[in-house]
């Protein structure tokens, strides 16, 4: 367990970025709207998007273990 790492790249940060952008643009929108539901749809599938910076359970252990 003490092997696995997150290693802090800049394609990393990068992607870490546009999500936080991505998450704001999105309330920005939703609360122009009034559609709550756009909020959580967005949070929901934000992991799975590739290049982000969150990875999804499944593929976290490939990620990390990476040497």
């Amino acid at each position: 367990m003490s092997s696995r790492r997150l290693v802090i790249t800049p394609a990393r940060v990068g992607g870490l970025l546009a999500g936080i952008e991505l998450g704001l643009h999105t309330r920005v929108v939703a609360s122009d709207t009034g559609d709550t539901s756009a909020i959580v749809g967005d949070r929901m599938s934000l992991p799975q998007i590739p290049g982000l910076g969150f990875p999804d359970k499944r593929t976290r252990n490939s990620i990390s273990c990476r040497a």
